[in-house]
């Protein structure tokens, strides 16, 4: 997993949700992006952290872990591949790395990620879980 300077930068924050993780994984590795005119054509309504992920994204031809909608539509302007957090804990529980998703996606609620429930119900009933 590439993640951007400003992303790393902003989960790096003492007390941010993954920042013990991240000091401690060899998995993350952190890219400065090169070529700056794809931020510069990205809307400025979004994070430091969005916009880098995006135009690393589009500079890699790799495929974008975002779930923030109007990042994803920026992406998807561009025509980058983009999955969300919840594929991954569905491909997770498919491949047998987790065994539940539902405590998953609570910890991350209580750490202060937001999800609608609308979607969250529907999908943890498609996961069995409903």
């Amino acid at each position: 997993v590439t993640i951007p300077a400003a992303v790393h930068a902003e989960i790096s924050i003492i007390g941010m949700p993954g920042a013990a993780e991240l000091a401690e994984v060899e998995w993350i590795q952190r890219a400065v992006v090169t070529d700056l005119s794809w931020l510069a054509a990205l809307p400025s309504a979004l994070h430091a952290g969005e916009r880098e992920a995006i135009a690393l994204a589009k500079e890699r031809d790799a495929q974008l872990l975002m779930d923030e909608i109007r990042g994803r539509r920026a992406a998807a302007q561009l025509g980058i591949e983009i999955i969300g957090t919840l594929r991954i804990l569905a491909d997770a529980k498919r491949l047998g790395h987790i065994e539940v998703v539902r405590p998953i996606i609570l910890e991350m609620q209580s750490s202060g990620y937001r999800f609608d429930r609308t979607l969250i119900r529907r999908f943890l009933e498609q996961m069995g879980e409903g």
